[in-house]
């Protein structure tokens, strides 16, 4: 759950059979739902400004920084020389990588 204020950006997260009853009826209660995981604030910053017209985006990378320092030093490297490059010929062994989004709301 990630909340844009004009004070700042907070950003909460619960397994999924812990999530508040007032998010599913739409009733939010930011009060009750404790202490964020992230909070993004400071004087200087124009949030209205500067964070407005986002977007959301789902983005599954398969090298990022972390997969691609270790691929050489673990089992994948006998698979090919780098993350990148087993990613790019094996499109077969992402054949099931997808998101299934169970629900988005934004509040305003």
């Amino acid at each position: 759950m990630l909340i844009l204020y004009l004070a700042g950006i907070y950003v909460w997260f619960w397994p999924r059979g812990s999530i508040p009853s007032d998010i599913s009826n739409s009733n939010i209660n930011v009060a009750s739902w404790g202490t964020p995981l992230a909070t993004f604030t400071g004087s200087g910053c124009n949030f209205d400004t500067f964070f407005a017209n986002q977007n959301i985006i789902f983005d599954t990378t398969f090298c990022g920084t972390w997969a691609g320092s270790v691929w050489g030093s673990g089992s994948c490297a006998s698979a090919a020389s780098t993350c990148d490059a087993y990613v790019a010929d094996n499109p077969a062994a992402f054949t099931d990588a997808y998101w299934l989004i169970n629900y988005v709301q934004v509040w305003q």
